[in-house]
């Protein structure tokens, strides 16, 4: 019994030593439990957070029903996790507020050791990313527009190609002929007309064929 006694005697010390050395300026959000997750400490920040008014308030509660109840077993494993690695980083919840509205942030803890080296608790700070978040949903949406015009682009630039290709097709044939059949009764002007004709076709028929392959590249990057 005594011994239960020093040990629970060196937790609180630890405890109450931990609660000393946060400022009340302190600008993150910061909570100290105990081993149960009880708060024993917490910043202004956190107070805020929640849209609680004092610090009173929150002094005595469990921290695990201050996250969103589809994300308490995910944060009693990660508990466990701190216990034995000693710390947690940037873990995502959806958190609550007093008035039960809820919102994103990310978690970040510690163990809180007494004299002996001996657990006495869990330090963590929380930020909230409800910015960062609507951030993310604007670059996928905006990434899906992109998506979506790159696939109009693509039928659009087909479509085109194949419209083209058929009268440039037809030009290849008819100049084709015109070299087969009258070349004889062309002047030596009128076969490098033709010439350049069939030159300036190809050309056109190359740069129709990359023109699709760069549509269809854009929309495998994307």
């Amino acid at each position: 019994m005594e011994e239960a006694l020093r040990v629970s005697e060196a937790k609180y010390r630890a405890l109450e030593e931990s609660t000393r050395r946060i400022p009340d300026s302190f600008p993150d959000a910061m909570t100290i439990t105990d081993l149960n997750a009880t708060i024993v400490d917490c910043t202004q920040a956190r107070v805020q957070m929640h849209g609680f008014s004092d610090k009173a308030e929150l002094m005595g509660k469990n921290a695990l029903n201050l996250i969103a109840p589809q994300d308490h077993q995910r944060a009693l494993e990660n508990l466990e996790k701190t216990l034995t690695k000693g710390f947690v980083r940037n873990i995502e919840y959806t958190f609550r507020t007093k008035d039960g509205g809820e919102f994103p942030a990310e978690l970040s803890a510690s163990l809180i050791q007494d004299s002996d080296g001996k657990t006495a608790g869990f330090v963590a700070i929380t930020k909230d990313i409800t910015e960062r978040k609507h951030a993310e949903e604007e670059l996928k949406k905006h990434t899906r527009e992109l998506e979506r015009a790159n696939r109009d682009l693509e039928d659009f630039t087909s479509t085109v190609s194949h419209d083209l290709k058929v009268p440039l097709r037809s030009l290849q044939a008819f100049s084709m002929l015109l070299m087969e059949d009258y070349a004889d009764k062309l002047n030596d002007t009128g076969r490098e007309y033709l010439r350049r004709v069939k030159e300036a076709t190809e050309r056109m028929e190359a740069q129709i064929e990359d023109l699709l392959t760069l549509s269809r590249v854009g929309r495998k990057f994307t």
